[in-house]
């Protein structure tokens, strides 16, 4: 037996001006993406924005339905850009949940997946942004949030 330990890395910043500029614009974006949400159960809205290298910013918020079978924003910002022609170029996603909070929201193990098959399609690793009220959580590539993932080139 072997006894392994998994490490992550990620940056925190505790103001978002200590972002890039174009990554302060996108949190922005998801901030502003999160009025649009469709909460009436959890009352926890997200936004997400997700920008290609090419400099294009799609953005997505979370649906419920009575029927829990909900779409969460970081899908609903992926689906369109995939219907835009975008899925392969994309470079960065922001996260942002409900105003106020300062832990910043992860995406679900599923959104992790779905990031994690969009990163496979670019050959790039996806900077992905975190933000709370000030906490804000720069990762960069999915494998810092989704370590041991199975993705197409596992088949």
């Amino acid at each position: 037996m072997a006894h392994r330990t998994l490490t992550i890395e990620y940056e925190e910043f505790n103001v978002l001006e200590k972002l890039p500029e174009d990554e302060q614009i996108l949190v922005h974006r998801a901030r502003e993406a999160r009025k649009f949400s469709h909460s009436p159960y959890s009352n926890f809205r997200v936004g997400t924005a997700i920008s290609t290298r090419e400099g294009h910013i799609v953005v997505g918020s979370n649906q419920e339905t009575s029927n829990h079978k909900s779409s969460c924003a970081e899908r609903v910002a992926l689906d369109t850009a995939s219907a835009a022609g975008l899925k392969n170029q994309i470079a960065k996603i922001a996260v942002a949940g409900n105003p106020g909070i300062n832990t910043p929201a992860a995406p679900c193990g599923q959104c992790r997946q779905d990031i994690k098959e969009v990163e496979d399609l670019s050959d790039n690793p996806i900077v992905i942004i975190l933000a709370g009220q000030s906490k804000v959580m720069r990762f960069v590539g999915v494998s810092n949030l989704l370590p041991f993932a199975f993705g197409n080139r596992d088949m």
